[in-house]
């Protein structure tokens, strides 16, 4: 019963994105336009599917992260043939079937490292930056239990050629999927309907992202097996050739210093392969908006 009614709540929030609005985005001047504190807000009634805000982050800082990362893979060995990562995220102990206190421990000494090594207090960043979208309402953390331990709230992306794309996908799928695997995630209380955000670091020729106009349904998921031919496969219609049929789509190509945030739990989207030398490198997590309008993230 409780199962089933978790089910048409989500299904019925994914359909609050009017077929209008599905691919719509925003644009702003940045976080100072009188638009931004409504955004976050915008997102969650379906008024716009996108947020795009330049300039978030100064080229000095920027800089530095870059640098940071690019530490960390080297002496991290943090090589992978998908998508290089730092920290850890929460999708990869979930689908290794591993979830362990080196997870929900590990995000306060990330981010003294970044202030020691990096000179910059990147969680304080983040909730201010975001804060700003969210009409001054707290951000924060999503705390993982009553002892204390809490989630990542942001993740280093690194993408090149040689790993190609990041396939189709929207994040309700993803923790169906998650949650199947690993039943020990479910007290964890995940909720569908994330709100991804990402900053762009470094830009790539290529690796543009791209959301399709698809609704998200419960069942639903991704056929990769043809990267050229990436599919939805739908419980109701079947296979739905994303890039053959006529299924709308809108690619955005973020630069660098900013910022992108979008209805990504519901709304089916990959990013293109990187073509060029350049690494197309992010910062980014998720957003879990709570009843009282205030946020928490995860990564």
């Amino acid at each position: 019963m409780i199962k089933e009614l978790k089910k048409n709540i989500s299904n019925r929030l994914s359909n609050l994105i009017s077929p209008q609005n599905r691919l719509k985005v925003e644009y702003l001047s940045g976080l100072s336009d009188p638009k931004a504190g409504k955004a976050i807000q915008n997102l969650r009634n379906g008024r716009h599917a996108v947020y795009y805000v330049p300039n978030v982050l100064k080229q000095q800082d920027q800089q530095r992260l870059l640098d940071y990362f690019a530490k960390k893979r080297e002496n991290e060995n943090l090589k992978s043939d998908f998508l290089d990562v730092y920290p850890e995220s929460f999708y990869t102990y979930g689908y290794q079937g591993e979830l362990t206190e080196k997870y929900f421990n590990g995000p306060m000494q990330v981010n003294r490292d970044l202030i020691e090594n990096a000179g910059l207090d990147l969680n304080q960043m983040i909730y201010q930056l975001l804060e700003n979208l969210n009409g001054g309402k707290k951000v924060t953390a999503k705390p993982a239990n009553k002892e204390g331990g809490q989630f990542h709230s942001f993740q280093f992306r690194a993408l090149n050629k040689r790993q190609s794309n990041i396939f189709l996908h929207c994040e309700n799928m993803l923790l169906k999927q998650m949650e199947h695997i690993n039943a020990r995630l479910v007290p964890f209380d995940v909720k569908p309907n994330a709100i991804p955000y990402f900053v762009c670091l470094q830009e790539a020729e290529g690796g543009e992202i791209v959301l399709f106009d698809y609704p998200w349904r419960e069942g639903q998921y991704s056929d990769t097996s043809d990267n050229e031919n990436q599919k939805i496969v739908d419980p109701k219609d079947g296979p739905i050739e994303c890039f053959k049929k006529d299924v709308a789509k809108r690619t955005i190509a973020v630069k660098a210093g900013d910022m992108i945030i979008f209805n990504g739990g519901t709304t089916w989207h990959m990013v293109n392969n990187v073509q060029g030398p350049l690494e197309r490198v992010t910062l980014g997590g998720f957003i879990e908006p709570q009843d009282n309008g205030e946020l928490r993230l995860w990564a």
